[in-house]
């Protein structure tokens, strides 16, 4: 159990960014605020939808 032992896996990609997730979903929701890419719809507004993205 990752959570239990304080293990972040998932690292940040960002040349000057030393963040790291526990999750892959955080660390890609991370990487939006290092590319400005922000989600065209609502968060549920539909699963189509929500994976359109926009600068």
């Amino acid at each position: 159990m990752k959570l239990h032992t304080g293990e972040k896996p998932f690292k940040c990609t960002w040349p000057t960014c030393h963040y790291s997730f526990l999750t892959a979903s955080a660390m890609k929701d991370h990487i939006r605020t290092h590319t400005g890419l922000r989600c065209l719809f609502p968060q549920g507004y539909g699963s189509r939808q929500r994976s359109r993205w926009r600068k």
